[in-house]
């Protein structure tokens, strides 16, 4: 009986399966110069390649969230203004430029509270100048509880 007991308890190491995830990151960032929302002309034939990415028939229904981050120079409220305008350059562009649907595409300005890299060094900060994207894995249509942050 002792046996069927200890058998029949859970075994404590088996990993339980991660929550399946609603978004995944897309693999490309942009950076940009210090205090500035203006996306480098080197950056474009990324954006030309996401957008042609958006347009294949396995992403037509799926939306891009475009999220802007700052290093930690200078106020909160610049910070997050610097960031919306940002994520707002990068949409345009793939809206204006390429063709992407302004409604598939949300965005979202981080300011400095999701640093990848130390803040105390010039390198550490220009790798926290960047925008980040994240395809949805559920249709558009469903996502209605995003909320899409606008000036």
């Amino acid at each position: 009986n002792d046996e069927k007991f200890k058998s029949s308890k859970k075994n404590k190491n088996v990993k339980k399966k991660p929550k399946k995830k609603t978004e995944k990151k897309a693999g490309y960032k942009i950076y940009f110069k210090p205090n500035s929302p203006e996306v480098q002309e080197v950056y474009i034939p990324l954006l030309k390649k996401m957008a042609e990415r958006l347009k294949l028939d396995i992403y037509q229904s799926k939306r891009m969230l475009i999220q802007g981050h700052t290093d930690d120079q200078g106020s909160k409220e610049k910070n997050h203004r610097i960031s919306l305008a940002r994520a707002t350059k990068v949409r345009n562009i793939l809206v204006e430029r390429f063709g992407i649907e302004k409604k598939r595409l949300v965005i979202e300005g981080k300011g400095a509270s999701m640093s990848v890299a130390s803040n105390k060094t010039e390198a550490g900060r220009a790798k926290n100048r960047r925008v980040n994207f994240f395809i949805h894995e559920k249709r558009y249509e469903e996502r209605s509880s995003l909320k899409q942050k606008t000036k």
